[in-house]
């Protein structure tokens, strides 16, 4: 049985450890931060199996319009992966998101680097689009964004600038 757990002063170091293992090329902490001093709409969750920390995975408002939500922070310790937690987890955050009347939920990634979510993200999602816009990230020419329609509304995110190069050590 899986526990989510909202974010909080009393999770926050193990939330931190968990980012640290699956993220160690990012140095943006400062997510976190921001979600504690209200200056962005988002909800992250420190997942636990049977009680023992094995997850994290959020959202967050893109621009502030209720229409793109962007999981962030996401990802399961490997020694827990393949067992659904990661499938469980997405399916709640878009229930989540769904709910708050959000047009889309959206993810971009790494696809060299993260082969294992690249294949749960095609089964969860509804459009996979190569982001190739000429920032940072674009310009690695691995990452991709994927999008899950929550409405009628269909838009493609046709590399819109993700607004991320200064959180990923190139």
């Amino acid at each position: 049985m899986l526990t989510y757990q909202k974010l909080n002063k009393a999770n926050y170091d193990e939330v931190l450890k968990i980012k640290h293992r699956l993220f160690p090329e990012s140095n943006s902490d400062d997510d976190y931060i921001k979600y504690f001093n209200g200056e962005v709409k988002s909800n992250y969750y420190l997942i636990l199996k049977e009680d023992q920390p094995c997850a994290i995975i959020g959202w967050y408002d893109f621009d502030n319009k209720n229409n793109d939500a962007f999981v962030g922070w996401f990802g399961v310790l490997p020694e827990y992966q393949r067992l659904g937690i990661g499938k469980d987890a997405l399916l709640y955050i878009m229930d989540e998101v769904r709910s708050l009347k959000y047009n889309y939920l959206r993810v971009y990634t790494d696809k060299i680097v993260n082969p294992v979510s690249i294949i749960l993200y095609d089964k969860l999602f509804d459009l996979r689009e190569d982001y190739s816009n000429p920032d940072k990230i674009g310009q690695t020419n691995n990452f991709v964004v994927y999008t899950k329609f929550l409405s009628n509304e269909r838009e493609r995110w046709n590399n819109t600038p993700l607004n991320e190069d200064e959180n990923y050590d190139f």
